[in-house]
């Protein structure tokens, strides 16, 4: 980008995309989730980045969501550690159009496999929840990145 193209009005012109190519970032590959705040971290910031050169754990689809009256149990498989020895994985969710900004407990997994939240993976991932549609995804991160699952919606 030259000088002229660095005035704010050529850059909320921009996309994203041309956003990124212009400062450099690449948006390739799936393990650039910063934009997730790590709730428990403390400090704000979030996953993604990491240090080094190892690899970002993967993560699967959503199982389910299966409901049960005005409660919830989801479950998602953890397919790849990456290059780390354990993983924090949970669930953002929240009501449909809203984004995800509630979240369930975090974590900690030392293998891959079948994931997830409330006691035995009984129907309280999220406690009694009002009618309404929800969305979940999927999180998991570990020292060299993250990767979320698609979104699936579900109806209380």
């Amino acid at each position: 980008m030259t000088d002229k193209d660095h005035d704010r009005r050529s850059v909320l012109r921009m996309s994203g995309s041309a956003l990124a190519a212009a400062s450099g970032l690449s948006l390739l590959g799936n393990t650039g989730a910063a934009s997730k705040d790590c709730p428990d971290c403390g400090g704000g910031g979030g996953g993604g980045g990491g240090g080094g050169t190892g690899s970002p754990p993967s993560v699967g689809r959503i199982f389910g969501p299966t409901v049960s009256g005005s409660h919830v149990n989801v479950s998602s498989y953890l397919s790849s550690m990456g290059d780390d020895d354990s993983v924090s994985a949970w669930f953002n969710w929240g009501p449909e159009g809203e984004g995800l900004p509630n979240y369930t407990r975090h974590l900690s997994l030392d293998s891959t496999g079948t994931f997830c939240d409330g006691y035995n993976c009984s129907y309280d991932s999220f406690g009694s929840l009002d009618p309404g549609t929800y969305e979940v995804e999927a999180y998991v991160s570990n020292s060299y990145g993250s990767d979320t699952s698609p979104v699936e919606t579900f109806t209380i």
